[in-house]
């Protein structure tokens, strides 16, 4: 008669040269030890930050967003040295802004007034 309930595993043998493979969450090695494998890609929240300008593009795109209308875009965050040169040039993906954070306005204060967009992406590709 075969038991119900919960079946403790064994270990796999894999047939090809990798130590792990496959969709699983972790496996064990020859060696014995456990390996995280890769599963559903999370890209997390993207933060922008940037010194307070004329310029509301950022702000009125998370405006539309806040008041209901569905705006995702396909972005390029690029990396420039001192000279404006490109050293490096990100893809973001149907990039959604989740919220908007003005500049701290303290009158006593002479900070610089920062703002910032945070984004959900879907895909992310790293360019040059």
């Amino acid at each position: 008669m075969a038991k119900s309930g919960p079946r403790r595993l064994r270990k796999n043998r894999l047939h090809d040269d990798r130590p792990c493979s496959g969709d699983h969450g972790s496996c064990r090695d020859g060696a014995g030890s456990i390996r995280r494998l890769p599963g559903r890609v999370d890209y997390g929240p993207l933060v922008l930050r940037r010194g307070f300008t004329a310029d509301r593009t950022l702000f009125q795109w998370w405006r539309n967003v806040s008041e209901g209308n569905l705006d995702r875009r396909n972005i390029a965050v690029i990396l420039r040295d001192q000279r404006g040169s490109d050293v490096a040039r990100w893809s973001l993906y149907y990039a959604l802004p989740t919220k908007y954070t003005g500049p701290t306005l303290r009158a006593r204060g002479n900070d610089v007034a920062i703002e910032s967009l945070e984004l959900e992406v879907e895909g992310m590709e790293l360019i040059e």
